[in-house]
């Protein structure tokens, strides 16, 4: 399961405050510091939480947060 949580990612902020950025940011919230950085917005910062559901059931999601976290 962990491996479908996976998410290379890379950043080039121009200069901008990368310690915002951590290890274990969620794709959303990546977003929402991207967002605020270069275009002035004020989104929140969600709690990094992963949800699952499988393909017979997409709409039952369990938080598999703890079963996904990278140490």
């Amino acid at each position: 399961m962990r491996d479908r949580f996976g998410v290379l990612s890379a950043y080039y902020m121009g200069g901008k405050e990368t310690e915002l950025l951590y290890p274990s940011i969620s794709s959303v919230n990546t977003f929402r510091i991207v967002f605020n950085e270069f275009f002035g917005m004020d989104f929140q910062i969600l709690p990094d939480r992963n949800y699952f559901s499988l393909w017979h059931t997409p709409f039952r999601f369990e938080e598999v947060t703890d079963k996904v976290k990278t140490k």
